[in-house]
Protein backbone atom coordinates (compact mmCIF):
# COMPACT_ATOMS: atom_id res chain seq x y z
CA UNK A 1 0.00 0.00 0.00
CA UNK A 2 2.37 2.26 1.44
CA UNK A 3 2.29 6.05 1.20
CA UNK A 4 4.34 8.58 -0.36
CA UNK A 5 4.89 12.38 0.25
CA UNK A 6 7.18 14.95 -1.53
CA UNK A 7 7.92 18.58 -1.09
CA UNK A 8 9.96 21.34 -2.80
CA UNK A 9 10.81 25.08 -2.30
CA UNK A 10 9.18 25.24 1.46
CA UNK A 11 11.28 26.43 4.58
CA UNK A 12 9.50 23.81 6.42
CA UNK A 13 9.98 21.13 4.42
CA UNK A 14 11.54 18.43 7.16
CA UNK A 15 7.89 19.44 9.34
CA UNK A 16 5.84 19.27 7.02
CA UNK A 17 6.91 15.88 5.22
CA UNK A 18 6.68 14.25 9.19
CA UNK A 19 3.08 15.66 9.40
CA UNK A 20 2.31 14.34 5.96
CA UNK A 21 3.66 11.22 6.58
CA UNK A 22 1.72 10.76 10.18
CA UNK A 23 -1.33 11.37 7.90
CA UNK A 24 -0.86 8.94 5.55
CA UNK A 25 0.71 6.06 8.28
CA UNK A 26 -2.06 4.51 7.86
CA UNK A 27 -1.03 3.05 4.41
CA UNK A 28 2.05 1.47 5.82
CA UNK A 29 3.42 0.97 9.68
CA UNK A 30 6.24 -1.30 8.95
CA UNK A 31 8.88 1.18 8.47
CA UNK A 32 9.55 5.25 7.56
CA UNK A 33 11.89 7.21 6.17
CA UNK A 34 12.72 10.59 4.64
CA UNK A 35 15.08 11.88 2.25
CA UNK A 36 16.35 15.78 2.27
CA UNK A 37 18.07 18.51 0.33
CA UNK A 38 18.83 21.75 0.58
CA UNK A 39 20.36 22.48 -3.36
CA UNK A 40 23.93 22.12 -2.31
CA UNK A 41 24.87 19.02 -0.97
CA UNK A 42 23.87 15.64 -2.19
CA UNK A 43 20.59 14.57 -0.60
CA UNK A 44 20.42 12.60 3.28
CA UNK A 45 18.67 9.85 3.83
CA UNK A 46 17.05 8.98 7.73
CA UNK A 47 14.60 5.58 7.94
CA UNK A 48 14.31 3.26 10.63
CA UNK A 49 11.68 0.70 11.50
CA UNK A 50 8.24 1.37 12.59
CA UNK A 51 5.67 3.89 12.28
CA UNK A 52 6.52 7.73 11.57
CA UNK A 53 6.58 9.02 14.93
CA UNK A 54 9.16 5.86 16.37
CA UNK A 55 11.09 6.88 13.52
CA UNK A 56 11.56 10.57 13.64
CA UNK A 57 12.98 11.38 17.23
CA UNK A 58 14.26 14.94 18.46
CA UNK A 59 17.45 14.12 17.48
CA UNK A 60 17.21 12.57 14.27
CA UNK A 61 14.72 15.57 13.13
CA UNK A 62 17.26 18.14 14.37
CA UNK A 63 20.11 15.91 12.32
CA UNK A 64 18.36 16.26 9.41
CA UNK A 65 17.57 19.88 10.17
CA UNK A 66 21.29 20.72 10.10
CA UNK A 67 21.33 20.77 6.17
CA UNK A 68 18.48 23.63 5.63
CA UNK A 69 16.52 21.50 3.36
CA UNK A 70 13.77 23.13 1.28
CA UNK A 71 12.87 19.89 -0.20
CA UNK A 72 11.99 15.85 0.88
CA UNK A 73 10.33 12.69 0.40
CA UNK A 74 9.17 10.49 2.59
CA UNK A 75 7.37 6.98 2.50
CA UNK A 76 5.37 4.86 5.34
CA UNK A 77 6.28 1.17 4.44
CA UNK A 78 4.14 -1.39 3.53
CA UNK A 79 5.83 -4.67 2.77
CA UNK A 80 5.15 -7.09 -0.52
CA UNK A 81 8.66 -7.65 -1.53
CA UNK A 82 11.39 -7.95 0.93
CA UNK A 83 11.13 -8.73 4.64
CA UNK A 84 10.63 -5.89 7.14
CA UNK A 85 14.56 -5.01 7.99
CA UNK A 86 15.97 -1.64 7.68
CA UNK A 87 17.68 -2.74 4.32
CA UNK A 88 14.47 -2.41 2.85
CA UNK A 89 12.87 0.42 4.38
CA UNK A 90 12.66 3.71 2.20
CA UNK A 91 14.05 5.87 0.52
CA UNK A 92 16.41 4.03 -1.31
CA UNK A 93 19.52 6.01 -3.43
CA UNK A 94 21.72 5.17 -6.04
CA UNK A 95 24.56 7.59 -7.69
CA UNK A 96 25.33 8.36 -10.93
CA UNK A 97 28.03 10.44 -12.35
CA UNK A 98 28.55 11.78 -8.64
CA UNK A 99 24.97 12.77 -8.34
CA UNK A 100 22.72 10.98 -5.85
CA UNK A 101 18.81 10.15 -6.05
CA UNK A 102 16.88 8.96 -3.92
CA UNK A 103 13.31 7.66 -4.07
CA UNK A 104 10.07 6.91 -2.20
CA UNK A 105 7.86 4.64 -4.13
CA UNK A 106 4.80 3.27 -4.12
CA UNK A 107 4.04 -0.13 -6.29
CA UNK A 108 5.24 -2.75 -7.04
CA UNK A 109 7.46 -5.20 -10.10
CA UNK A 110 6.06 -8.09 -12.03
CA UNK A 111 9.63 -8.85 -13.72
CA UNK A 112 11.70 -8.32 -10.95
CA UNK A 113 14.09 -11.17 -11.21
CA UNK A 114 14.81 -10.40 -14.32
CA UNK A 115 15.27 -6.86 -13.74
CA UNK A 116 17.64 -7.08 -10.87
CA UNK A 117 19.80 -10.16 -12.57
CA UNK A 118 19.70 -7.19 -16.04
CA UNK A 119 21.82 -4.96 -13.47
CA UNK A 120 23.83 -7.52 -11.78
CA UNK A 121 24.79 -8.44 -14.65
CA UNK A 122 26.49 -4.59 -14.99
CA UNK A 123 28.35 -5.29 -11.93
CA UNK A 124 25.22 -2.68 -9.86
CA UNK A 125 24.91 -4.62 -6.46
CA UNK A 126 21.50 -4.83 -5.14
CA UNK A 127 21.39 -4.81 -1.17
CA UNK A 128 17.70 -5.52 -1.22
CA UNK A 129 14.55 -7.16 -2.18
CA UNK A 130 12.91 -4.45 -2.88
CA UNK A 131 11.35 -3.14 -5.97
CA UNK A 132 11.94 0.37 -5.22
CA UNK A 133 16.07 -0.13 -5.24
CA UNK A 134 15.61 -1.63 -8.64
CA UNK A 135 13.92 1.15 -9.92
CA UNK A 136 16.30 3.97 -8.37
CA UNK A 137 19.41 1.90 -9.71
CA UNK A 138 17.80 1.24 -12.94
CA UNK A 139 17.29 5.21 -13.65
CA UNK A 140 21.14 5.80 -11.89
CA UNK A 141 22.26 3.05 -14.76
CA UNK A 142 20.89 4.73 -17.59
CA UNK A 143 21.78 8.32 -16.78
CA UNK A 144 25.91 6.61 -16.37
CA UNK A 145 26.06 4.25 -18.44
CA UNK A 146 23.88 4.45 -21.16
CA UNK A 147 24.11 8.46 -21.22
CA UNK A 148 20.18 8.75 -21.36
CA UNK A 149 19.75 13.08 -20.26
CA UNK A 150 18.14 14.33 -18.75
CA UNK A 151 16.65 12.62 -15.70
CA UNK A 152 13.49 12.54 -17.18
CA UNK A 153 14.75 10.63 -20.21
CA UNK A 154 16.36 7.56 -17.68
CA UNK A 155 12.95 7.70 -15.77
CA UNK A 156 10.99 6.96 -19.06
CA UNK A 157 13.98 4.56 -19.69
CA UNK A 158 13.33 2.71 -16.81
CA UNK A 159 9.17 2.15 -17.32
CA UNK A 160 10.44 0.97 -20.41
CA UNK A 161 12.37 -1.99 -18.68
CA UNK A 162 10.30 -2.83 -15.78
CA UNK A 163 6.40 -4.32 -15.57
CA UNK A 164 4.35 -3.09 -12.70
CA UNK A 165 3.13 -0.56 -10.93
CA UNK A 166 4.42 2.75 -9.38
CA UNK A 167 3.77 6.36 -7.78
CA UNK A 168 7.21 7.98 -7.16
CA UNK A 169 9.13 10.21 -6.23
CA UNK A 170 12.57 10.58 -6.86
CA UNK A 171 14.95 13.76 -5.21
CA UNK A 172 18.38 14.69 -6.42
CA UNK A 173 20.31 17.90 -5.15
CA UNK A 174 18.31 20.59 -6.28
CA UNK A 175 15.11 18.91 -7.90
CA UNK A 176 12.13 16.66 -7.44
CA UNK A 177 10.16 14.16 -10.05
CA UNK A 178 6.91 12.58 -9.90
CA UNK A 179 5.76 10.19 -11.36
CA UNK A 180 2.87 7.37 -12.42
CA UNK A 181 2.91 4.64 -14.02
CA UNK A 182 1.27 4.37 -17.38
CA UNK A 183 -2.01 2.86 -15.90
CA UNK A 184 -2.23 4.52 -12.88
CA UNK A 185 -2.95 1.67 -10.65
CA UNK A 186 -1.22 3.61 -7.43
CA UNK A 187 -2.65 7.25 -6.53
CA UNK A 188 -1.03 10.28 -6.49
CA UNK A 189 -1.92 13.94 -6.35
CA UNK A 190 0.09 17.29 -6.57
CA UNK A 191 -0.86 20.18 -4.15
CA UNK A 192 0.48 23.97 -3.18
CA UNK A 193 1.93 25.22 -0.43
CA UNK A 194 2.80 28.49 -0.09
CA UNK A 195 6.12 29.17 -2.07
CA UNK A 196 6.49 25.51 -2.08
CA UNK A 197 4.51 21.70 -4.04
CA UNK A 198 3.59 18.92 -2.24
CA UNK A 199 2.45 15.37 -3.77
CA UNK A 200 1.52 13.10 -2.12
CA UNK A 201 -0.41 9.57 -2.12
CA UNK A 202 -3.65 11.00 -0.79
CA UNK A 203 -5.25 14.50 -0.39
CA UNK A 204 -5.99 14.17 3.13
CA UNK A 205 -2.06 14.81 3.66
CA UNK A 206 -2.52 17.99 1.82
CA UNK A 207 -4.75 18.95 4.84
CA UNK A 208 -2.91 18.13 7.51
CA UNK A 209 -0.24 20.74 6.29
CA UNK A 210 -2.51 23.33 4.80
CA UNK A 211 -1.64 22.27 1.45
CA UNK A 212 -4.22 23.23 -1.35
CA UNK A 213 -4.95 19.99 -3.37
CA UNK A 214 -4.61 21.07 -7.15
CA UNK A 215 -5.37 17.78 -8.94
CA UNK A 216 -4.18 14.11 -9.73
CA UNK A 217 -1.10 13.18 -11.46
CA UNK A 218 -1.71 11.50 -14.54
CA UNK A 219 -0.82 7.90 -15.60
CA UNK A 220 2.38 8.31 -17.51
CA UNK A 221 3.29 11.66 -16.55
CA UNK A 222 6.70 12.78 -15.09
CA UNK A 223 6.51 16.14 -12.82
CA UNK A 224 9.77 17.99 -12.39
CA UNK A 225 10.27 20.62 -9.67
CA UNK A 226 13.24 22.79 -9.63
CA UNK A 227 14.19 26.39 -8.97
CA UNK A 228 11.69 27.99 -11.67
CA UNK A 229 8.61 26.16 -10.42
CA UNK A 230 7.11 23.37 -11.40
CA UNK A 231 6.44 21.79 -15.35
CA UNK A 232 4.75 18.46 -16.60
CA UNK A 233 6.92 16.16 -19.67
CA UNK A 234 5.42 13.44 -20.97
CA UNK A 235 6.33 10.39 -19.70
CA UNK A 236 5.46 6.48 -20.91
CA UNK A 237 2.26 6.81 -23.41
CA UNK A 238 -0.60 6.41 -20.96
CA UNK A 239 -2.98 3.32 -21.09
CA UNK A 240 -6.38 2.65 -19.90
CA UNK A 241 -7.03 4.58 -16.39
CA UNK A 242 -6.72 1.39 -13.82
CA UNK A 243 -6.59 2.67 -10.45
CA UNK A 244 -7.05 0.03 -7.80
CA UNK A 245 -10.61 -0.20 -6.54
CA UNK A 246 -9.83 -0.43 -3.14
CA UNK A 247 -8.94 3.04 -2.80
CA UNK A 248 -12.57 3.52 -2.95
CA UNK A 249 -13.38 0.41 -0.24
CA UNK A 250 -10.29 0.28 1.76
CA UNK A 251 -7.13 1.48 1.69
CA UNK A 252 -7.57 5.47 1.42
CA UNK A 253 -8.83 7.43 3.72
CA UNK A 254 -12.42 8.92 4.27
CA UNK A 255 -11.62 12.48 4.12
CA UNK A 256 -9.14 11.60 1.03
CA UNK A 257 -10.95 12.87 -2.60
CA UNK A 258 -10.22 10.42 -5.61
CA UNK A 259 -11.52 11.37 -8.94
CA UNK A 260 -13.06 14.31 -7.35
CA UNK A 261 -14.76 12.23 -4.96
CA UNK A 262 -14.87 12.20 -1.11
CA UNK A 263 -14.12 8.81 0.02
CA UNK A 264 -16.60 9.20 2.80
CA UNK A 265 -19.89 9.72 0.84
CA UNK A 266 -18.60 7.43 -1.72
CA UNK A 267 -18.74 4.67 1.22
CA UNK A 268 -21.87 5.60 2.11
CA UNK A 269 -23.66 5.15 -0.81
CA UNK A 270 -21.99 1.96 -0.83
CA UNK A 271 -24.05 1.15 2.31
CA UNK A 272 -27.17 2.44 0.53
CA UNK A 273 -26.49 0.17 -2.28
CA UNK A 274 -26.39 -2.66 -0.04
CA UNK A 275 -29.58 -2.52 1.40
CA UNK A 276 -30.96 -2.18 -2.29
CA UNK A 277 -29.52 -5.66 -2.50
CA UNK A 278 -29.69 -7.11 0.61
CA UNK A 279 -33.30 -5.65 2.78
CA UNK A 280 -33.29 -7.27 5.34
CA UNK A 281 -35.09 -6.83 8.83
CA UNK A 282 -33.41 -5.78 12.25
CA UNK A 283 -32.81 -3.82 15.52
CA UNK A 284 -29.76 -2.01 14.54
CA UNK A 285 -27.16 -1.27 12.20
CA UNK A 286 -23.69 -1.09 13.28
CA UNK A 287 -20.22 -0.53 11.22
CA UNK A 288 -16.76 -2.59 11.94
CA UNK A 289 -14.35 0.39 12.32
CA UNK A 290 -12.85 2.24 10.14
CA UNK A 291 -14.13 1.71 6.89
CA UNK A 292 -17.11 -0.35 7.63
CA UNK A 293 -18.78 2.73 9.73
CA UNK A 294 -19.97 4.73 6.50
CA UNK A 295 -21.10 2.05 4.69
CA UNK A 296 -23.47 1.27 7.98
CA UNK A 297 -24.71 4.69 8.03
CA UNK A 298 -25.11 4.38 4.59
CA UNK A 299 -27.63 1.23 4.98
CA UNK A 300 -29.04 2.54 8.49
CA UNK A 301 -30.02 5.81 6.20
CA UNK A 302 -31.71 3.79 3.30
CA UNK A 303 -33.31 1.10 5.53
CA UNK A 304 -34.61 3.33 8.48
CA UNK A 305 -32.72 0.63 10.88
CA UNK A 306 -31.64 2.47 14.29
CA UNK A 307 -27.15 3.00 13.34
CA UNK A 308 -25.45 2.29 16.65
CA UNK A 309 -22.06 2.16 17.97
CA UNK A 310 -21.69 -1.54 18.64
CA UNK A 311 -18.09 -1.55 18.25
CA UNK A 312 -15.20 0.50 19.69
CA UNK A 313 -11.81 0.36 18.20
CA UNK A 314 -8.66 0.80 20.39
CA UNK A 315 -6.79 3.77 18.03
CA UNK A 316 -3.47 3.03 19.09
CA UNK A 317 -4.19 -0.37 17.06
CA UNK A 318 -2.66 -0.17 13.55
CA UNK A 319 -5.13 -2.29 10.64
CA UNK A 320 -5.10 -5.93 11.26
CA UNK A 321 -5.34 -6.42 6.98
CA UNK A 322 -1.49 -4.71 6.81
CA UNK A 323 -0.18 -7.21 9.80
CA UNK A 324 2.68 -9.31 8.51
CA UNK A 325 2.17 -12.15 9.78
CA UNK A 326 -0.89 -14.61 10.29
CA UNK A 327 -0.84 -15.31 13.99
CA UNK A 328 -0.50 -11.45 14.35
CA UNK A 329 -3.50 -10.90 12.52
CA UNK A 330 -5.17 -13.16 14.68
CA UNK A 331 -4.57 -11.35 17.44
CA UNK A 332 -4.70 -7.90 16.37
CA UNK A 333 -8.69 -8.19 15.69
CA UNK A 334 -9.26 -9.11 19.61
CA UNK A 335 -6.97 -6.31 20.88
CA UNK A 336 -8.33 -3.60 18.10
CA UNK A 337 -12.48 -4.48 18.33
CA UNK A 338 -14.55 -4.56 21.39
CA UNK A 339 -18.15 -4.92 21.14
CA UNK A 340 -20.36 -3.90 23.54
CA UNK A 341 -22.52 -5.99 25.32
CA UNK A 342 -24.95 -3.99 26.50
CA UNK A 343 -25.94 -2.77 23.24
CA UNK A 344 -25.41 -6.09 21.50
CA UNK A 345 -27.08 -8.56 23.73
CA UNK A 346 -30.72 -10.11 22.31
CA UNK A 347 -30.23 -7.99 18.76
CA UNK A 348 -31.17 -8.95 15.17
CA UNK A 349 -28.01 -6.78 13.32
CA UNK A 350 -27.11 -6.16 10.54
CA UNK A 351 -23.26 -5.55 10.46
CA UNK A 352 -21.24 -3.62 7.63
CA UNK A 353 -17.61 -4.13 6.24
CA UNK A 354 -15.73 -3.55 3.74
CA UNK A 355 -14.56 -6.98 2.44
CA UNK A 356 -13.54 -10.35 3.23
CA UNK A 357 -9.65 -11.04 1.89
CA UNK A 358 -8.46 -14.34 3.91
CA UNK A 359 -11.30 -14.79 6.15
CA UNK A 360 -9.42 -14.87 9.48
CA UNK A 361 -10.31 -11.31 10.76
CA UNK A 362 -14.50 -11.82 10.01
CA UNK A 363 -14.45 -15.36 11.20
CA UNK A 364 -13.21 -13.55 14.80
CA UNK A 365 -15.55 -10.40 14.49
CA UNK A 366 -18.18 -13.08 14.19
CA UNK A 367 -17.40 -14.68 17.07
CA UNK A 368 -17.46 -11.59 19.03
CA UNK A 369 -20.55 -10.94 18.09
CA UNK A 370 -22.16 -14.11 19.31
CA UNK A 371 -19.66 -13.31 22.13
CA UNK A 372 -21.45 -10.01 22.76
CA UNK A 373 -24.93 -12.67 22.79
CA UNK A 374 -25.98 -11.03 19.28
CA UNK A 375 -29.10 -12.94 18.36
CA UNK A 376 -28.84 -13.20 14.48
CA UNK A 377 -25.25 -11.52 13.14
CA UNK A 378 -26.24 -10.45 9.21
CA UNK A 379 -23.00 -9.44 7.98
CA UNK A 380 -23.17 -7.37 4.79
CA UNK A 381 -19.67 -6.29 2.37
CA UNK A 382 -19.41 -3.13 0.53
CA UNK A 383 -17.71 -5.28 -2.00
CA UNK A 384 -18.25 -8.42 -4.42
CA UNK A 385 -15.91 -11.47 -3.36
CA UNK A 386 -12.40 -11.71 -3.41
CA UNK A 387 -11.35 -14.22 -5.96
CA UNK A 388 -8.30 -13.06 -7.28
CA UNK A 389 -4.60 -12.24 -5.75
CA UNK A 390 -3.12 -8.61 -6.10
CA UNK A 391 0.30 -8.49 -7.82
CA UNK A 392 0.30 -4.68 -8.00
CA UNK A 393 1.32 -3.45 -4.45
CA UNK A 394 -1.19 -5.57 -2.09
CA UNK A 395 -0.08 -8.27 -0.32
CA UNK A 396 -3.29 -10.41 -0.41
CA UNK A 397 -1.63 -13.61 -0.40
CA UNK A 398 -2.02 -16.70 -2.89
CA UNK A 399 -5.33 -17.84 -4.72
CA UNK A 400 -5.23 -20.44 -2.12
CA UNK A 401 -5.46 -18.37 0.68
CA UNK A 402 -8.45 -16.59 -0.38
CA UNK A 403 -11.95 -17.98 0.99
CA UNK A 404 -14.16 -16.43 -1.79
CA UNK A 405 -11.69 -18.57 -4.29
CA UNK A 406 -12.04 -21.74 -2.62
CA UNK A 407 -15.57 -21.34 -1.42
CA UNK A 408 -19.44 -19.95 -2.54
CA UNK A 409 -21.12 -18.00 -0.60
CA UNK A 410 -22.89 -20.14 1.34
CA UNK A 411 -19.92 -22.10 2.52
CA UNK A 412 -18.63 -18.82 3.86
CA UNK A 413 -21.50 -17.87 6.18
CA UNK A 414 -21.75 -21.37 7.22
CA UNK A 415 -17.93 -21.33 8.09
CA UNK A 416 -18.44 -17.58 9.75
CA UNK A 417 -21.12 -18.48 11.61
CA UNK A 418 -24.28 -15.57 10.14
CA UNK A 419 -27.26 -15.81 9.34
CA UNK A 420 -26.75 -13.88 6.28
CA UNK A 421 -24.06 -12.64 4.10
CA UNK A 422 -24.01 -10.53 1.42
CA UNK A 423 -21.25 -8.83 -0.87
CA UNK A 424 -22.26 -5.56 -3.17
CA UNK A 425 -22.46 -6.39 -6.97
CA UNK A 426 -20.08 -4.79 -8.79
CA UNK A 427 -22.77 -2.77 -10.64
CA UNK A 428 -23.73 -1.65 -7.47
CA UNK A 429 -20.10 -0.52 -6.48
CA UNK A 430 -19.71 1.71 -9.40
CA UNK A 431 -23.22 2.71 -8.55
CA UNK A 432 -21.99 4.28 -5.31
CA UNK A 433 -18.89 5.37 -6.49
CA UNK A 434 -20.86 7.24 -9.52
CA UNK A 435 -18.06 6.21 -12.36
CA UNK A 436 -17.34 3.94 -14.78
CA UNK A 437 -15.59 0.42 -14.58
CA UNK A 438 -13.02 1.85 -17.16
CA UNK A 439 -11.27 4.23 -14.93
CA UNK A 440 -10.55 1.30 -12.50
CA UNK A 441 -8.79 -1.93 -11.78
CA UNK A 442 -11.17 -4.54 -10.29
CA UNK A 443 -9.31 -7.97 -10.99
CA UNK A 444 -9.43 -9.08 -7.29
CA UNK A 445 -12.98 -9.16 -8.14
CA UNK A 446 -12.35 -10.35 -11.72
CA UNK A 447 -9.67 -11.50 -12.88
CA UNK A 448 -9.04 -8.99 -15.88
CA UNK A 449 -6.08 -7.70 -14.62
CA UNK A 450 -4.73 -4.67 -17.02
CA UNK A 451 -1.13 -5.69 -16.96
CA UNK A 452 -0.88 -8.94 -18.76
CA UNK A 453 1.12 -11.62 -17.45
CA UNK A 454 2.28 -14.89 -18.46
CA UNK A 455 2.12 -16.58 -14.99
CA UNK A 456 1.03 -15.58 -11.64
CA UNK A 457 4.17 -14.21 -9.99
CA UNK A 458 5.05 -15.83 -6.59
CA UNK A 459 4.62 -12.72 -3.72
CA UNK A 460 8.11 -13.89 -2.60
CA UNK A 461 9.91 -13.41 -5.73
CA UNK A 462 12.80 -10.60 -5.26
CA UNK A 463 13.41 -11.40 -1.50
Amino acid sequence: MCGVFGIYGHVNAIDAAVLALRALQHRGQEAAGIAVANGVRQPKVRKGLGTVIQVFSKEVLQDLNERGPFAAIGQTRYSTKGTNTLVNAQPHWAESLQELFAIADNGDMLNLPEQKARLEKMGIDILSGNDAEIKIKTIAAEYLINRVGPLEQAIIAMSEQIQGVYSSCLLTRDKMYAFRDPHGIRPLSLGKLDTGWVVASETCAFDVINAEYIREIEPGEILIFDQNGVRSVNGMKACRKSLCIFEFIYFARPDSIIYDKLLEEARKRMGEELFREYPLEADMVIGIPDTGLPGAMGYSKASGIAYERGCIKNSYIGRSFIEPQQFMREHAVQIKLNFMERVIRGKNLVAVEDSIVRGTTSERIVQMLRQARAEKVHLLLTSPPYKRPCFYAIDTGRREELIAARMSVPEIASKLGVNTLGYLSLDGLYRAIGLERELFCDACFTGDYPIPMEHEPSKFEGE
